[in-house]
């Protein structure tokens, strides 16, 4: 693990010099970036929060400072709502005009400005463009190779990786996780062999990354290699267990693995140990939340028991009623709703999404259109379902199931929304839905032939005798 940090002269040294003179702060940008890329809290330096925090105050001017700090608070709502946030986003766009700031610090601070008025395609452009200049500026890369995971481009995700991998070398620090993010590329786009060479090769040069033994899971799941997933995750648990803002899910792929198994038990042992509890915790935040909905309604689906789980989760759902942050996150905040026939709460999600894309200071950004456009279909698809109205479910989102990628997340994560399709088809009372419903799991099992989870869904449609 990378710990010797580097100074303002070692910056220079490797062509991303600093506006800053405090070398200090520029150890301290080391340390908070290697544990933003690694995914875990280094505790020699107090955490990642801790190490922000202390980075300012070694120079409260420094401009990276300043883009990491509002890289993670600023969002288009905030940045229209929140005065506090406002306030740090003047600030940090104030220092573009500093003699000192070097252009590629300006070609970060220009990412959040399209950021925070919600033009994510032009943000990650403006990653890319400091990436032409700067190929081994590890953190425009992970902040390009996120944004286009957050909406869903796979070739994207990939490229942004590739367009760079030529110009590191394996003796620099960052090298294995410039690997693992290829590897995931890779994946997402179904070159399933290539991915699980360059991520053993990087897990190799670090058994500690987290996001390398993630995208393991990714290359498992997809290739319906579950013996092998779980063992791995059961094998090498203390290794990605320091990740600590990964740890959440990385233990949803673990227990994916055993719902595929029918290992249900110990799907929900491991939601009880380690995905509810970040779910509901007191700093949860919408990704734990879509974990923890996502594992309860696959089991669902198989008709296991979940218990009382899902009372907890709905009041943790319910206080991002109004966030609207991630149209993903609002899909599980639904499936959540629809537990409880007595609550209003998913009636009241639908109405806060339709205000929102009306909002007139944001319904032109790419969120609100995706909200518009695919989100509110398929809400209203969920809420039906919820209320037994598995038709209707079927065909409002139906139409939009090659659309849902705009949703973002992987290819692992938005197969909750196939699963719930099939799910609702084979549970209407109409024959069109269950002939639907066949074609869609031969075009599962086309695609992914070793899966029990598919199994189990065509027994249900046998039982229908409408072969």
């Amino acid at each position: 693990m990378h710990k010797n940090w580097r100074d303002c002269q070692a910056w220079r040294d490797i062509g991303l010099p600093l506006s800053t003179t405090s070398n200090e702060a520029a150890k301290l940008y080391d340390a908070a970036v290697t544990q933003i890329v690694g995914y875990y809290d280094d505790s020699s330096v107090g955490g990642l929060e801790a190490t922000l925090k202390r980075m300012l105050e070694c120079d409260p001017d420094f401009v990276m400072g300043h883009v990491l700090k509002n890289k993670f608070q600023a969002t288009p709502w905030t940045a229209k709502h929140d005065a506090h946030i406002k306030k740090d986003l003047d600030y940090l766009f104030s220092l573009t005009d500093k003699p000192n700031t070097t252009d590629r610090e300006r070609g970060h601070i220009e990412a959040i400005k399209h950021a925070v008025v919600d033009h994510p395609y032009d943000a990650y452009a403006s990653y890319d463009n400091i990436l032409v200049d700067h190929p081994n500026d590890i953190f425009a890369l992970h902040s390009s190779f996120m944004g286009y995971l957050h909406i869903g481009p796979s070739t994207q995700i990939k490229d942004t990786v590739g367009r760079v991998l030529g110009s590191w070398k394996k003796s620099d620090i960052h090298y294995g996780y410039v690997s693992s993010l290829y590897a995931f590329g890779l994946e997402e786009c179904n070159m399933y062999d290539r991915a699980e060479k360059t991520v053993l090769q990087a897990l190799e040069m670090n058994k500690n990354d987290t996001w390398g033994s993630h995208t393991l899971c990714h290359i498992y799941e997809m290739t319906g290699r579950h013996d092998e997933g779980a063992e791995f995750m059961l094998k090498t648990e203390s290794d990605w267990w320091m990740g600590s803002n990964f740890r959440c899910h990385n233990t949803w792929h673990w227990a994916l693995f055993y719902v595929e198994k029918g290992e249900y038990e110990n799907a929900l042992s491991l939601y009880d140990r380690t995905i509810g509890k970040s779910a509901i915790g007191p700093l949860s935040s919408p990704f734990p939340i879509t974990d923890a909905v996502s594992l309860l309604h696959r089991l669902e689906i198989l008709g296991v028991n979940v218990g009382d789980r899902w009372e907890e989760l709905k009041r943790k759902c319910e206080d991002h009623i109004d966030d609207h942050m991630w149209p993903f996150a609002d899909a599980h905040f639904m499936f959540a709703f629809i537990r409880d026939k007595a609550s209003k709460s998913g009636q009241g999600l639908l109405e806060s999404i339709k205000a929102y894309v009306r909002d007139s200071d944001l319904k032109d950004g790419h969120n609100a259109k995706v909200y518009r456009d695919i989100g509110l279909p398929i809400y209203e698809a969920i809420n039906a379902y919820g209320d037994g109205l598995y038709g209707e479910a079927v065909d409002l989102i139906a139409p939009k199931r090659y659309e849902v990628a705009k949703f973002g997340g992987s290819h692992a994560q938005r197969d909750v929304f196939s699963l719930f399709l099939i799910d609702a088809a084979l549970r209407s009372s109409e024959t069109r839905h269950h002939k639907l419903a066949r074609s869609l799991l031969r075009e599962r099992k086309a695609n992914k032939p070793c899966s029990p989870f598919s199994d189990k869904l065509v027994a249900r449609l046998m039982d229908l005798h409408d072969d």
